[in-house]
């Protein structure tokens, strides 16, 4: 009124009008909605009147729904696609599932048993009366064990499913397939990237990597090839540049461990042969060296 120099009268009808003209908008809305509800019903109730119009409803839904799911449209095409599945490490997958901890195994000298015990030695030691130890050495609960067994073959087994507590363990022979009259030479746990130098009765040996070791099966996997009569005897680790070697007859040779051939299978040569080693063949033809 003071801007526009107006009067109440005047006032009151501007904003009136304008009130008037929102409830019009809102009253053109209402009978807008009306009429569609009343179309809606009306579509509805012939529906429900006509049996043949309902199956061509049905009908035209149904080509509708095809028409927007058909594999020519984005919505309707495959995203997924038939291939080969993937291959799994189901070694790796077990191995995730075990907790890491550290413990003891021991393999009895008579019976062969293995398990492994809390690092515990009063715990981790304990066998039989009647028997003695073997092999005891640390590891985890996560690591690869490898034997050493006289068919010159290696097997591996996993520590994880090495009986434990304080009983007498279950025999090395349940968990891999070992022939009766095999035995095992040595046991311990794997670690990637050494060497080892392995020898038979025959004097005979050579140098393998302890990657080349492994066994994916229970039938392990032959390394030293062995006559009948002959048995894989020693295995060490390759450290330093010298190998001694004594035989049954009491004699030693000491030799440079780069005149060992490095195989990852074979029968292989003579004069090769670790600081364990048993030969039983005659005194070497060198001399022996202190």
């Amino acid at each position: 009124m003071k801007t526009f120099k107006i009067s109440d009268v005047q006032a009151d009808a501007i904003l009136n009008m304008r009130l008037r003209n929102l409830r019009k908008l809102e009253e053109m809305e209402i009978r807008r909605e009306d009429k569609s509800l009343r179309e809606e019903k009306s579509g509805i109730e012939k529906l429900l009147r006509s049996e043949k119009q309902q199956w061509d409803t049905v009908a035209g839904q149904i080509k509708d729904v095809r028409d927007k799911f058909s594999k020519k449209t984005k919505l309707g095409e495959r995203r997924t696609h038939f291939a080969e599945a993937p291959e799994h490490d189901e070694a790796a997958i077990e191995e995730a599932m075990v907790v890491r901890e550290p413990i003891t195994v021991v393999v009895s000298e008579k019976a062969g048993s293995a398990r492994c015990a809390p690092s515990d030695r009063s715990v981790g030691r304990r066998v039989q009366d009647d028997d003695a130890l073997k092999f005891t050495f640390p590891a985890e609960t996560t690591s690869k064990i490898l034997a050493f067994a006289t068919n010159g073959r290696f097997y591996t087994l996993d520590a994880a499913k090495l009986p434990g507590g304080r009983g007498h363990g279950e025999p090395v022979r349940l968990f891999i397939d070992m022939e009766q009259n095999d035995e095992v030479v040595s046991l311990f746990p794997y670690h990637s990237g050494r060497k080892f130098i392995v020898a038979s009765t025959s004097g005979r040996g050579f140098v393998v990597p302890e990657d080349d070791c492994l066994a994916n099966t229970r039938k392990g996997k032959q390394v030293l090839n062995v006559k009948p009569g002959e048995k894989a005897a020693a295995i060490n680790t390759v450290e330093g540049e010298l190998v001694a070697s004594i035989g049954e007859n009491r004699k030693m040779v000491i030799f440079p461990i780069d005149q060992v051939p490095e195989m990852s299978r074979a029968r292989a040569c003579a004069c090769s042969a670790t600081r364990t080693a048993r030969c039983p063949t005659s005194p070497p033809s060198r001399p022996p060296t202190a």
